[in-house]
């Protein structure tokens, strides 16, 4: 019984995950190329509603906040390529990042 929990779950966290993908990127999986499209829409439409509802609970809730720059967590949709560049310039990193 757990074990299905467990799966339920994750596969639940996994969805919402390609829900916020999708809201943020506006890039969707593809799911139409499988015969099982019906189910990954089903699935995907899961996703979506608990994503909506976990961002419905966390605005309302006094456990979170806006982030603020001294968070040092970099802001939403800023210059943070140039800065990943220029911290790997620094740290000599032998990765390369694709944009």
């Amino acid at each position: 019984m757990l074990g299905m929990i467990r799966w339920v779950l994750e596969g639940t966290l996994v969805a919402m995950l390609l829900s916020a993908i999708r809201r943020e990127t506006g890039m969707i999986f593809f799911y139409n190329h499988y015969q099982l499209g019906g189910w990954i829409h089903k699935y995907l439409s899961w996703g979506e509603m608990c994503y909506s509802r976990t961002l419905k609970m966390v605005k309302r809730s006094s456990l979170f906040r806006k982030q603020l720059g001294e968070d040092g967590f970099g802001r939403i949709n800023d210059n943070g390529a140039k800065r990943r560049q220029r911290d790997q310039s620094q740290s000599g990193s032998r990765f390369v990042e694709l944009d």
